[in-house]
């Protein structure tokens, strides 16, 4: 009986949303499944840093994250964690200012893939 979702048992989870765009856009076919992840794992903190007031002057909205955070949360070692941050959308980064080591916070103005 608990193999299967019930009526509304499916709300009881969150899920992280990424944009379409970086499926089906062929600018993007040569990123990693993991970049996408971590780009919508990211776009889900933004509303929280939008909430707290980090912006800066021209509107845009900052969110922090360390590597320590994407390690833990992609599972992987700090090499790798550092490569998905620096991944690049577009021919931009998504997050720039990345913290040299898995401590580091990064802060950067988060960046919207074209076309979104």
């Amino acid at each position: 009986m608990h193999d299967y979702f019930y009526g509304v048992q499916s709300e009881q989870f969150s899920f992280i949303r990424i944009p379409t765009l970086l499926f089906t856009d062929d600018q993007y076919k040569y990123v990693s499944a993991e970049a996408k992840i971590l780009y919508g794992i990211l776009l889900a903190r933004m509303d929280l840093f939008a909430k707290n007031g980090w912006i800066d002057d021209h509107g845009r909205v900052y969110i922090i994250c360390t590597l320590s955070e994407i390690m833990e949360k992609l599972n992987c070692a700090d090499n790798k964690a550092t490569k998905l941050m620096i991944v690049r959308l577009n021919n931009r980064t998504a997050c720039s200012n990345v913290g040299s080591r898995a401590g580091d916070a990064g802060t950067a103005p988060y960046r919207r893939p074209r076309d979104c």
